[in-house]
């Protein structure tokens, strides 16, 4: 860990000086020797890194993922390495068979020494898949319940993998040297940032000349964005009562359980939007993904659209656990084709330009 530690740096000061690696204080803090800033540890290789004040919509967006943290995967705490390598065996294989962008834009092949950053880790089940194949492991979330849970997951992986580092830090201001990362990658979550476009200049900064990043973000031009436009945004009122990304952020997500706080932000990006939101980097690939014929029922239709799955053969994969608490659906053939003109999903493969 300490070589990925000397990557680190203070998101209060942001000195990135030769001395000015954030350093361990004690057991149970890292110190900035800067401006002597304080970042507590919160489990093992696992530290806040963070400005003191966030902001109320980064505040409701951690407590709200929070929320679904323990809505979805408290099942995954009471696995042993050996069940824990063979979900990670069986998510790699759901991966496949859905043409997911962590085993179709990135090459897991070639991880091995590589310092990985992923934004965004949710439960940990992505970056413990790529420690597997030999990633140097940086992953960072919002949300501390999710910090907790990746670190329990990057340390069940098999001794002899990848370092590891598990950060709760924010994703408008990373907490590591420009510069310094061989991959980002990223799923489905820079779109629910306050300010989506500093979220990527941030991975320009902190990504080698050179070196690429892999992403999702939502898609406007897709099925899901126009039933929810049509539905909730239109005939139900939503767009006149609330900003785009704010009603979106409400419905897009799922249900707050255990607090009254709804997801707060939620953005979608057309092919133009998306080209310029990316415009410092070479755009390698953007592929669309993630259709469903259920994507065409207003929501509430729970058993209409287990009647279309039955009708169009999509089937169920023990590989979801990991990531959904709950076996993963397999979206039929059709689906699948139909994807790359209909899907809710942009898979980005973008380079960072050589200096």
């Amino acid at each position: 860990m300490s070589n990925l530690l000397e990557m680190l740096i203070c998101p209060v000061c942001k000195s990135e000086g030769s001395e000015s690696s954030l350093v361990v204080a004690d057991e149970q803090a890292l110190h900035c020797p800067k401006c002597a800033s304080i970042y507590p540890a919160i489990g093992v290789q696992s530290f806040r890194i963070m400005k003191n004040e966030v902001g109320k919509t980064k505040e409701t967006a951690a407590a709200f993922w929070g929320d679904l943290y323990r809505q979805l995967y408290t099942g995954t705490e009471s696995l042993n390495k050996v069940e824990f390598r063979h979900q990670l065996d069986l998510l790699q294989d759901y991966f496949k068979k859905q043409h997911h962008l962590a085993v179709t834009e990135m090459d897991l092949d070639t991880l091995a020494g590589k310092v990985v950053l992923e934004i965004g880790s949710g439960s940990g089940a992505h970056s413990a898949l790529f420690r597997a194949h030999g990633a140097k492991m940086i992953s960072m979330d919002l949300t501390p319940e999710r910090v907790v849970s990746t670190q329990r997951m990057v340390s069940s992986v098999d001794d002899g993998a990848g370092d590891y580092l598990c950060l709760n830090a924010d994703a408008e201001n990373i907490p590591l040297r420009s510069n310094s990362v061989d991959l980002v990658y990223s799923n489905g979550v820079l779109h629910h940032s306050p300010q989506t476009d500093k979220c990527i200049a941030e991975v320009h900064r902190v990504l080698k000349p050179g070196a690429i990043s892999v992403m999702m973000l939502y898609c406007r031009t897709s099925a899901l964005f126009f039933t929810l436009w049509l539905w909730q945004g239109l005939l139900n009122g939503a767009r006149f009562n609330r900003p785009e990304e704010e009603w979106l952020g409400r419905i897009t997500e799922g249900k707050p359980v255990n607090q009254e706080e709804f997801n707060p932000v939620t953005r979608v990006y057309s092919r133009s939007q998306l080209l310029e939101l990316l415009s410092d980097f070479e755009v390698l690939s953007l592929r669309k993904s993630s259709f469903s014929f259920g994507d065409l029922l207003p929501r509430g239709s729970g058993l209409m659209n287990k009647a279309l799955q039955l009708i169009t053969g999509k089937r169920k994969h023990p590989g979801g656990f990991l990531v959904y608490g709950e076996d993963g659906i397999v979206h039929s053939g059709i689906e699948q084709r139909l994807s790359g003109l209909l899907g809710f999903d942009w898979n980005i493969l973008v380079k960072k330009p050589e200096e």
